[in-house]
């Protein structure tokens, strides 16, 4: 799933760029529908040269990958819609939406397993509603919204942030994102995979864990992103002093894991609120630091260019999640929770 979302992400940028929103909103849709039908239909009776793990990966990669449209374009069709100056307080409703909707889609699953039945089919079939209800509904606000497009031209041209190199790989600036996708956005996606073995560690409930990451993050998303349109004009006010405050942040929560000699459910806790906090700051502010640094011409392609680097580390943070035998507390995990701090503060 990681791969389709991550290495492949590109595509979809590519997609959102030339071909515009609706047309890749609705290739989207279609992906995401081929991973749950497919899921639907599947039956022992097929060849067996199909086996079912390779079914399933096929499956979670076409998930992915139109996760990655669906958050390309429902990230980027707003800010690229509206003038730059309200980059912010359109990025804060984009951001708090979307966060809160991973813990909704969570609850949802644990609703439905309450319906009895089979919940896995019972969700998959909530999943394929909901991708195409998405699916029609997006095209049709960017049809509506044209004329906001047309609106906001003049004032894009006025900001003069175009892209004007010949190609943003070769910028200073598209150097260092990468180097923050690489590194702490990297390990904040292996973070969220650990974060159950984690609370286990600590005797406490995941369910507990991810409902408040879930909604510290969507407060540290509003709270990087509300201020940005008064602050961004101020020497200590800019994007770059948002990206510093999430990583320290972030970083805090680490520290909160990794230098206590036994860290206890409380200290699992209270790291988990300064990580999630850290993380949605972080996340919050990518993607209108993104649309103030490169414009609006290439951001769908930028964008996914920058989640290739996240498909390459992610997995290699993981392998730093590692313990000795015969050890048991979140102190076994020194690894991992020391040394991707390091790299964090670095960038």
């Amino acid at each position: 799933m990681n791969f389709g979302a991550c290495a492949l992400s590109f595509v979809p940028g590519l997609c959102y760029d030339r071909l515009g929103c609706i047309p890749a909103m609705l290739l989207g849709t279609l992906v995401a529908d081929c991973g749950v039908l497919l899921q639907l239909i599947w039956t022992p009776t097929w060849p067996q040269f199909i086996s079912t793990m390779g079914g399933l990966s096929f499956c979670y990669t076409c998930f992915g990958f139109a996760s990655t449209f669906f958050n390309v374009i429902g990230s980027f069709a707003p800010l690229a819609a509206f003038s730059v100056k309200y980059v912010g307080k359109i990025s804060a409703c984009i951001q708090v939406c979307m966060s809160l909707g991973i813990t909704v889609q969570t609850q949802a699953y644990y609703f439905l397993k309450q319906l009895g039945g089979d919940p896995i089919q019972n969700y998959l079939i909530y999943a394929l509603v909901t991708f195409n209800l998405v699916g029609l509904l997006m095209p049709l606000a960017c049809t509506c919204c044209f004329f906001l497009r047309g609106r906001s031209c003049k004032n894009s041209c006025e900001w003069g942030v175009q892209m004007k190199m010949l190609s943003p790989r070769y910028s200073v600036d598209f150097a260092y994102m990468f180097l923050l996708f690489c590194s702490a956005i990297g390990f904040s996606f292996s973070f969220l995979n650990c974060l159950g073995r984690l609370a286990a560690e600590a005797s406490v409930s995941g369910t507990e864990l991810s409902s408040v990451f879930g909604l510290v993050n969507a407060f540290g998303r509003l709270l990087v992103c509300l201020p940005l349109d008064y602050t961004r004009n101020y020497r200590w006010g800019g994007i770059y002093v948002y990206i510093f405050l999430s990583l320290s942040v972030y970083i805090l929560g680490l520290l909160l894991l990794a230098l206590p000699s036994h860290p206890g459910a409380f200290l699992v806790r209270v790291a988990n609120i300064f990580a999630s906090l850290g993380y949605g700051g972080l996340l919050g502010i990518v993607p209108p630091a993104l649309r103030v640094t490169f414009g609006t011409q290439h951001l769908g392609i930028i964008y996914g260019l920058l989640y290739v680097g996240v498909a390459v580390f992610e997995p290699l943070w993981g392998l730093l999640f590692q313990k000795p035998q015969n050890c048991s507390g979140v102190e076994c995990y020194n690894l991992y929770t020391r040394r991707p701090g390091r790299s964090c503060q670095g960038s």
